[in-house]
């Protein structure tokens, strides 16, 4: 009778300590697998490096790729993606520009340009199978020159818009010699020229990105991200 007190006790314990081993054991995943409650997201944005001088970027869910010059940096945005260019460049030696950057926005609705009184140029090009309106403009103010160059193009009910732009402090408010304020001056021209040549560049890149249907996913995502 003892004996089988025993056995059965043994048994009820080795039952225990199965149950316990089991049933902690069964929530750990391995390395590099992943349980059956995990949701895999997919990054819908994408870079690749072209060349030393060329980079691509593509995003999916906004429906559009574009190529850049390498050395910009890119950061998304609620609507879209931007791209700053460095303001310091050995080649073009110092200058007084505080800011070169292009954003681009996927935003619902007709692609309208805002209203500014002085148009600079104006102009329209045609990207493969988009057609873009371009406008560019510049003005002073308190001791800073700004220059825009915009382009968009709508795709059915959104519109891609891309804006170039440049600010600049005045070299004379810098406590600059005449000769270095001059130079600093033909510098900023320099890089802003660069970086504005480049920005035409990626905007004769752009391509409208569909998916394996042959759909552009812009038009499904409300265009914001």
């Amino acid at each position: 009778m003892k004996k089988s007190i025993i056995i059965v006790v043994v048994l009820i314990v080795i039952g225990l300590v199965a149950w316990y081993f089991n049933g902690h054991t069964a929530d750990k995943v391995a390395p590099g697998t992943s349980s059956d409650t995990t949701i895999n997201i997919a990054n819908p944005t994408s870079v690749e490096k072209v060349s030393d001088k060329l980079s691509s970027y593509k995003n999916e869910e906004l429906g559009f790729s574009v190529q850049y010059p390498t050395a910009w940096t890119n950061e998304a945005s609620p609507s879209g993606v931007i791209f700053t260019a460095p303001t310091k460049v050995a080649d073009i030696g110092e200058n007084t520009i505080s800011k070169l950057q292009v954003n681009i926005d996927v935003v619902p609705g007709s692609c309208t340009f805002p209203q500014v009184t002085t148009i600079k140029e104006r102009d329209s090009i045609k990207v493969k199978d988009a057609a873009f309106s371009m406008i560019a403009m510049s003005n002073a103010s308190q001791g800073r020159e700004y220059f825009n160059r915009m382009y968009s193009t709508p795709k059915g009910s959104i519109c891609y818009m891309f804006n170039f732009s440049a600010i600049t402090s005045n070299p004379s408010t810098k406590g600059l010699s005449a000769a270095d304020a001059a130079k600093a001056t033909e510098n900023n021209k320099a890089a802003i020229t660069a970086a504005d040549t480049a920005f035409k560049n990626l905007v004769k890149s752009f391509q409208f990105v569909v998916s394996a249907d042959g759909d552009n996913e812009a038009l499904h995502s409300g265009a914001t991200k």
